[in-house]
């Protein structure tokens, strides 16, 4: 899969070849899971910690992949494994979301749940701001130069802006295997500054009101599939409410703040009106 044709394997050599690299790399830090793709291969690989010969040797890690799909049915099995794994995946970041306390750690459970289970270079969460009718970016994780090239552009997206735009308007899922095919979707950035390539996006709805986007990209064509935009959007549902939630959670810790403010103004022009009479009293 490699082409390494006998060669001693490098790591960071194998890890430029997969796509999304930085999870590669995570799995040789600690035990885990992680959807990858390898040029045309869809991969599912697992990290899995080797007890040292010695007490003093260094912690080793073994990294297993195998083919996320295959043809016939002779690797029934295998598929039924891997189908598993994912759906225990899927429940172990339902539940990371469903127990955010806050927007903040909502946020990050929701991007890294994204990155787990889809093999791409990016996730993308945008909130929806129905004051200004645009979305914010509350958090993206991967590739870095994608926010500061957002954030010369504006750093949001209108309504009728890019694939955000798109998949806002529609009220609908969006699936790109391949952006040069498709002249028609026009990305907010320009492709020559960031140049992906594929693309699956979901909106967040919660009883048809929309909360923001769910977006994943790569700069490699094809990398996703049906099967990517069903777990997108299985992810989805869990990711609007708890935004939901943390959003009305805000608002009341918001009004709370305002409460109490405005009853110490109360205080404080009862104790001035206090005073008042006093000093009144006394000329």
């Amino acid at each position: 899969w490699f082409g390494l044709n006998g060669g001693q394997p490098d790591l960071e050599v194998l890890a430029r070849q997969v796509r999304p690299s930085d999870l590669f790399y995570e799995l040789f830090a600690a035990e885990g899971a992680a959807n990858l793709s390898l040029a045309s291969r869809r991969l599912r690989a697992t990290s899995h910690r080797i007890p040292p010969d010695y007490p003093d040797s260094p912690p080793r890690m073994v990294v297993v992949l195998h083919e996320a799909s295959w043809s016939g049915g002779a690797q029934t099995e295998s598929i039924a494994a891997a189908a598993a794994d994912t759906l225990l995946q899927v429940a172990e970041i339902s539940q990371a979301i469903g127990a955010s306390p806050d927007m903040a750690s909502a946020s990050a459970a929701i991007l890294n749940g994204a990155r787990r289970l889809l093999p791409g270079d990016l996730a993308e969460l945008n909130l929806w701001n129905a004051t200004t009718r645009s979305f914010t970016p509350v958090g993206s994780s991967g590739d870095p130069t994608y926010d500061a090239e957002l954030g010369r552009q504006g750093g949001a997206y209108q309504m009728e802006e890019g694939l955000t735009g798109w998949v806002a308007r529609e009220r609908a899922p969006l699936l790109v295997r391949n952006l040069d095919q498709e002249p028609t979707l026009r990305p907010k950035l320009e492709r020559g500054k960031f140049p992906f390539q594929s693309y699956v996006g979901v909106p967040l709805l919660v009883t048809n009101r929309l909360i923001g986007t769910l977006e994943v990209i790569s700069f490699h064509p094809d990398t996703f599939g049906d099967s990517d935009l069903l777990l997108l959007q299985t992810l989805a549902g869990h990711a609007a409410a708890a935004l939901d939630r943390a959003q009305l959670a805000q608002q009341d810790q918001k009004r709370a703040e305002q409460a109490e403010g405005l009853s110490r103004i109360s205080e404080i022009s009862a104790s001035s009106a206090v005073l008042d009479d006093i000093l009144t009293q006394g000329l």
